[in-house]
């Protein structure tokens, strides 16, 4: 189990290492060893996700992953790979002095659609910090009631609170150098 994560072989290629190894293991069988993990961890994975995405911070993006498609090979990205995304939700706010400990949840999809964050975010709200992804626009948005399920996070640079610009509805960022993070979180409330 841990050698995925320690050495970065995908399952496929330790069944190569094991059969260059004279073990004959199939990688069936090596599936369901991480299943029967993730099954048996499956408690302690539902409760940090239930903890860290009830948070009333939260902090979202996603970055692009390559993922192995046996159906594809010698097409797209490389060797039987097409792109997948993994989207990360972290609760981080130590900077503010929070009592609650820093976490993170994430989350696989097969593209980048906004259905995906508006998904994995339907039980959250409060004060979403993410990129300018069109994907999390509604997720700010003013509902029926005048309410909104997030409010949006807006940087500061150098003392100012930069203002979203039309094309650019999010903002977020880093204080700039000799800032505090205290000074620097903003909420843009619409």
């Amino acid at each position: 189990m841990k050698s995925p994560r320690a050495t970065r072989f995908p399952l496929y290629r330790q069944n190569e290492i094991f059969a260059r190894m004279g073990a004959d293991i199939p990688d069936t069988t090596l599936v369901d060893w991480c299943g029967g993990a993730m099954k048996t961890l499956a408690p302690l994975i539902e409760k940090i996700e239930s903890e860290i995405m009830a948070s009333d911070l939260l902090h979202a993006d996603d970055t692009p992953i390559r993922v192995l498609d046996r159906s594809r090979k010698d097409k797209g990205l490389g060797k039987g790979v097409k792109q997948g995304r993994i989207w990360t939700y972290v609760r981080d706010q130590r900077p503010w002095a929070g009592q609650d400990p820093p976490g993170a949840v994430y989350y696989f999809s097969p593209d980048r659609k906004g259905e995906h964050p508006r998904k994995h975010l339907a039980r959250s709200s409060g004060i979403l910090q993410a990129d300018a992804y069109s994907g999390f626009k509604e997720l700010y948005e003013r509902r029926a009631d005048g309410t909104a399920q997030f409010h949006e996070a807006a940087c500061r640079v150098d003392g100012v609170v930069t203002e979203p610009r039309p094309s650019q509805t999010r903002t977020c960022g880093f204080p700039a150098s000799g800032s505090s993070w205290s000074s620097f979180a903003q909420v843009r409330l619409h």
